[in-house]
């Protein structure tokens, strides 16, 4: 009898041992994470930059604009919004020298940490696209994410300060953005498109721009992990007029991008 009951409590602790390790194994294969040995808890993998394999369609020379397909991976762009979104507020302009809430921009927004290995490697991207426009010595600032729910709009606007702004701490540096990256996260939506009313494409863009037969222009629509990238500056420095865009407002879904703005850094004399 005492052997019978030694052989079940052996078989209870074995079967007990083998489905913990069939859990633990199970969990293991679901979560991207690396486990370091039973007691050493875990830690999330270290993150690994892609190259990116996007193209390239170029939509304007003069002003220069350009349609990038498959900036992001879905990775990137579910890390990037996972960053981004509990930080959201509501959004601002640039009015009269500081910034405020408008009735014009009514999305929410919040800024990326440019100390973020994920964030470095889309901003590496960004330069690395640029090539030797990138302006010597420049930099991307502060990366935003922005959202647009339900009849949020951003009116036409442009992204170039009319004046080039203080670069803080440092007493005499200016900056302007000299170009712009708008990258698509979300688009499972209705409406939202981006518009360039000085820009006309002659013919539709596959289910990713249209020409705007009643205002004039170019509205793109969000597409998941596509991106644009314009100019907004002239060769002498000056804000380019025809860049401005909007985004127009979202009738139904919702709408998440990020926003690069490459900096060009100015000293006195240089404005």
């Amino acid at each position: 009898m005492g052997f019978k009951v030694s052989v079940l409590k052996k078989t209870v602790a074995g079967s007990a041992v083998a489905f913990t390790v069939l859990v633990f194994a199970l969990f293991w294969a679901q979560r991207p994470w690396e486990w370091k040995g039973f007691w050493g808890g875990v830690r999330r993998e270290e993150f690994v930059c892609k190259t990116g394999s996007y193209t390239t369609e170029i939509i304007s020379i003069d002003p220069l604009l350009i349609y990038i397909n498959n900036f992001l991976d879905e990775g990137e762009i579910n890390g990037l919004i996972a960053e981004g979104v509990p930080n959201l507020e509501k959004s601002e302009v640039y009015l009269h020298g500081s910034k405020r809430p408008s009735e014009e921009r009514t999305s929410s927004s919040a800024g990326l940490s440019p100390s973020s290995p994920l964030v470095q490697c889309i901003l590496a991207r960004a330069q690395s696209f640029m090539g030797s426009f990138f302006p010597p010595g420049g930099d991307f600032g502060t990366p935003q994410l922005v959202h647009y729910e339900q009849g949020e709009k951003f009116d036409v606007h442009h992204d170039w300060y009319q004046d080039p702004q203080p670069v803080r701490g440092k007493q005499g540096r200016w900056f302007n953005r000299v170009a712009s990256f708008f990258v698509y996260l979300e688009g499972e939506c209705k409406g939202g498109e981006t518009w360039f009313p000085y820009i006309d494409v002659k013919g539709e863009g596959v289910g990713k721009w249209e020409e705007d037969k009643e205002e004039g222009g170019t509205k793109f629509v969000p597409k998941r992990g596509n991106a644009l990238f314009w100019v907004n500056l002239h060769g002498n420095g000056t804000g380019d007029d025809r860049t401005v865009h909007a985004g127009l407002p979202l009738l139904e879904g919702r709408k998440t991008a990020m926003n690069i703005w490459p900096r060009k850094f100015y000293g006195r004399g240089d404005k």
